[in-house]
This record gives structure tokens, C-alpha cells and sequence, in this order.
């Protein structure tokens, strides 16, 4: 296969893991273009979903602490992406990492 064959793939693939995402953890309050891996990293950094969060991370042998690191990239791409005004009350769980 060739290279635009396999970033074809990762994509469909991230867009798949966005969209199962929003999908089924929709009244968890998931954030724009946030992936499963994502989700779990920010709410375990809450406290919440800690067992899930540990498990993907077991899955991913090739990134300690998968989840977390997920979770932390997502949240600069939103920071990039979708730049707070001077006034918001909102702040991300995670903008201080």
C-alpha cells in the first residue's frame, strides 16, 4: 500500500474515533474535535473514568500515558483553533498544562 493510502486510513480513522466519540459520550460533555483517548485523558485528569483512561493506555504500550498526552494535544489544536475572547468565563480543564 502506498503512503496516501495509509493517511487516508488514519484519517478515516480519526474521523470514525471523533465521531463514536460525540456520538456515545455526548451527555459527558465532549469537546470539539475531541477523540475517544482524549475524552478519557481530560476526565481522568478530573477524576472521572480513571479505569477506562488506565485500559487505553494499556492498549497503547508505544506512548506511556497515552490518554494524557491525547488529552493535552487536543486541547492546544481547541486553543489554536477556537480562541477564547478576553471576557470568557469558560476555561479548559486542561489550559494550564
Amino acid at each position: 500500500m502506498d503512503r496516501r493510502a495509509y493517511r487516508t486510513i488514519y484519517h478515516l480513522r480519526l474521523a470514525l474515533n471523533m465521531f463514536w466519540c460525540a456520538l456515545l459520550l455526548w451527555p459527558f460533555e465532549t469537546m470539539p474535535r475531541e477523540t475517544i483517548s482524549g475524552f478519557l485523558g481530560r476526565n481522568y485528569a478530573n477524576g472521572r473514568f480513571a479505569c477506562f483512561a488506565r485500559f487505553v493506555d494499556w492498549i497503547h504500550p508505544h506512548e506511556s500515558d497515552h490518554c494524557m498526552a491525547t488529552a493535552v494535544l487536543e486541547a492546544k489544536s481547541r486553543e489554536a483553533l477556537y480562541p477564547e475572547p478576553e471576557n470568557a468565563c469558560y476555561r479548559s480543564s486542561l489550559s494550564n498544562t
